[in-house]
């Protein structure tokens, strides 16, 4: 009876975290469009750049 209790309160507590996951979806697709942006900026200024600063721009990414 106790356990079936617990059991019942674990299982309809998930819905607790759904808040969690919807902000961790928009926190990556927001790091998505940031990387983005800097993979773009980075592909421009790839010809005119020198080598440290191509491995700058490289690290930038990551």
């Amino acid at each position: 009876m106790l356990e079936r209790g617990i059991e019942g309160i674990l299982f309809r507590s998930r819905w607790l975290m759904a808040p969690f996951y919807i902000g961790l979806v928009i926190a990556l697709l927001v790091l998505l469009f940031k990387f983005g942006h800097e993979l773009l900026h980075f592909i421009m200024h790839a010809m005119e750049a020198t080598e440290s600063d191509t491995i700058l721009g490289i690290l930038t990414l990551v």
